[in-house]
C-alpha cells in the first residue's frame, strides 16, 4: 500500500475515485482547497490512487476537519480509508480533528470508533431523515 499528498497532476486520478471531483463545483472546489493545504492524500494498494481523503485546516471553529474520504468500491475493506485517516491524524495542526458523516454510514462511523473517534454531536436537516454525526479525536 502506498500513500501520499495529492497534487494538482493528480485530480484525473482522484475525479476517478470520487465522480463529484469533476461535476459537483463544491466537491472539486473542497479538493482544490485540500491540495493547496496540503490536507489531500490518495492511496492505492500497487498501481493508480484507489482512496483519497481532504483535511480543511483550521476550517471547523478554528480546528482542522476532515471534509471528505471516499473509496473505490473495488478497493473497500483493504486499509484505504484508515491509513488516509493515519496520514490526516499524522498531518493535523490543531490537537482535535473532526469530521462527519451521515447516521446511515455505518461502514464510516465503524471505521471511525475502531480509529478512536467520539461522536460529537448531530446536526439535522442536511439531509433529510439521515442526520449528520460529528466525531473527534484528541490528538494531543
Amino acid at each position: 500500500m502506498w500513500i501520499r499528498l495529492a497534487t494538482d497532476n493528480d485530480l484525473d486520478a482522484i475525479a476517478g475515485i470520487e465522480p463529484g471531483a469533476s461535476t459537483d463545483v463544491y466537491r472539486r472546489s473542497l479538493i482544490l482547497q485540500g491540495i493547496e493545504q496540503d490536507g489531500c492524500w490518495i492511496a492505492g494498494r500497487a498501481g493508480p490512487p484507489e482512496g483519497c481523503l481532504v483535511m480543511l485546516r483550521r476550517h471547523f471553529f478554528g480546528r482542522d476537519f476532515v471534509a471528505l474520504v471516499d473509496v473505490k468500491e473495488s478497493a473497500r475493506r483493504q486499509g484505504l480509508a484508515s491509513a488516509l485517516l493515519q496520514a490526516a491524524e499524522t498531518g493535523a495542526t490543531t490537537g482535535r480533528l473532526f469530521t462527519s458523516t451521515n447516521q446511515s454510514n455505518h461502514p464510516m462511523r465503524a471505521l471511525l470508533a475502531a480509529r478512536g473517534y467520539l461522536e460529537a454531536g448531530v446536526i439535522d436537516f442536511l439531509d433529510e431523515g439521515d442526520p449528520e454525526i460529528v466525531y473527534m479525536r484528541d490528538l494531543a
